[in-house]
């Protein structure tokens, strides 16, 4: 059986020089949990029918329960319907319906069954919680920890690393199929229950009651100085950070943090030099990267780098260049922002007391990411908002929003008259502008 849905790749073509080789370690600490909140979410086994039946008659050392779920989570979830495929316990029909649109080739997934996923039961009783995973894949969860918590933690908003990193930690192995090997990884994780932000799913209020996530203690670590720059590289599953050893992460802000995750075949700058992320050693021990030699650009939001130039129309149908914008004044404060957005709406009296404090030396620019440009200008009449407005479709973001890759609101960008970016982040920044305007 060979599956293949094809799509296209399109890139520039560029001259590279030889490549550069990143050590990398693993290392088993807490400083990246929750610094870009990239923690991942268990699911309803509902999707895998036969996993879930087989979870419910087979497994042993259930907890005794008010009432209980069990949910999953799985590495490759191509290769896991793949596998279910060929051993009869998944339909071929819905695999290609899930599939429809992706590049799969079936015949560079392993043909071997691979050894993946967690399975954890997450029930009540009385006024706790409790959470135990099947670790060790021996599908008792006897053996196992129970981890207890007040049955209302789940609905607790702000937890913060020191926090989390008190939880007991659990050693779990998977194993991963690349470059034609089987590759067997062990990971150091936490779990807790959460309802923040949690997907609802096919169970509806009733999978959001037993809703966890969970983050790695681990990553591989790695570090490159050029011309003397020292820069750190961190891998962990679902996360590339890439930045310079002098930055130190914001305990609270994950925008600011966010603007150095990356992706296999990004562009990074490092003093002067322009570097594309090729690829890793299937066992995660070396990064590789090539110097760009052309012109190519590099369109990321990093703090240092200089912000591309766009044309646009504001809200009024007026012209506008970006860069003619940021020579108006020494420093431009970008915001994106829109109607339907909770914590822009707050920020809006805090925006106009900062317009006025800085008028001299300060341009601000909104950038509303909205439905209806009336709705827009309806509301800058409403709330007296003055500075110069731009309307984005949230439904047709033309290419330079792409780009910028905004996935939180608000989003404040400060850029300085030599288009420089001084700072990313969200709204702790506007607490702090006289350490970047003086």
């Amino acid at each position: 059986m060979r599956i293949l849905v094809c799509f296209f790749l399109f890139s520039s073509i560029s001259i590279a020089q030889s490549k550069i080789e990143v050590k990398m370690d693993n290392v088993v600490n807490d400083s990246l949990l929750l610094v870009n909140e990239d923690y991942f979410y268990f699911q309803s086994l509902d999707f895998y029918k036969e996993i879930k039946k087989e979870v419910v008659e087979v497994y042993k050392g259930i907890p005794a329960n008010d009432s209980i779920r069990f949910l999953g989570y799985f590495e490759d979830p191509v290769q896991l319907m793949y596998d279910l495929v060929k051993s009869n316990k998944f339909e071929k029909e819905t695999m290609l319906q899930y599939f429809s649109g992706w590049k799969v080739d079936t015949l560079k997934l392993s043909q071997t069954k691979i050894n993946q996923g967690l399975i954890i039961a997450v029930g009540f009783k009385g006024n706790k919680q409790f959470i135990v995973g099947d670790f060790d894949r021996n599908k008792d969860f006897s053996n196992d920890k129970l981890i207890w918590f007040d049955r209302e933690f789940r609905n607790n908003s702000v937890l913060k690393k020191e926090v989390i990193s008190k939880f007991p930690s659990f050693s779990y192995k998977y194993e991963v199929f690349k470059s034609g090997r089987i590759f067997e990884r062990e990971m150091e994780i936490v779990l807790y229950p959460s309802k923040i932000n949690a997907p609802i799913g096919d169970g509806g209020k009733y999978e959001m009651e037993y809703s966890t996530k969970f983050g790695y203690k681990n990553y591989w670590k790695g570090n490159l100085v050029l011309n003397g720059e020292s820069i750190d590289v961190y891998l962990k599953p679902g996360s590339l950070i890439i930045k310079p050893t002098d930055i130190l992460f914001s305990k609270s802000d994950v925008i600011f943090n966010s603007q150095f995750n990356y992706r296999v075949t990004d562009i990074i700058n490092i003093n002067e030099k322009k570097l594309k992320i090729e690829s890793f050693e299937p066992d995660l021990s070396a990064m590789y990267l090539t110097e760009i030699l052309d012109e190519q650009k590099n369109l990321k939001l990093v703090v240092g780098n200089e912000i591309n130039d766009f044309d646009y129309i504001d809200v009024f149908d007026k012209e506008i260049n970006l860069h003619e914008f940021l020579n108006k004044k020494d420093f431009a404060l970008i915001e994106y922002w829109g109607t339907w957005c909770g914590p822009c709406v707050q920020l809006a009296p805090k925006l106009k007391e900062i317009e006025e404090k800085y008028s001299d030396i300060l341009s601000m620019l909104g950038i509303a990411v909205d439905k209806e440009k009336q709705v827009v200008l309806k509301y800058l009449k409403k709330k007296k908002i003055n500075w110069q407005q731009l309307f984005v479709d949230i439904n047709n973001k033309p290419e330079f929003i792409l780009n910028h890759e905004i996935k939180v609101y608000p989003t404040f960008i400060l850029v300085n008259k030599k288009r420089e970016i001084i700072y990313i982040g969200g709204a702790e920044l506007l607490d702090k502008l006289d350490e970047f305007i003086k």
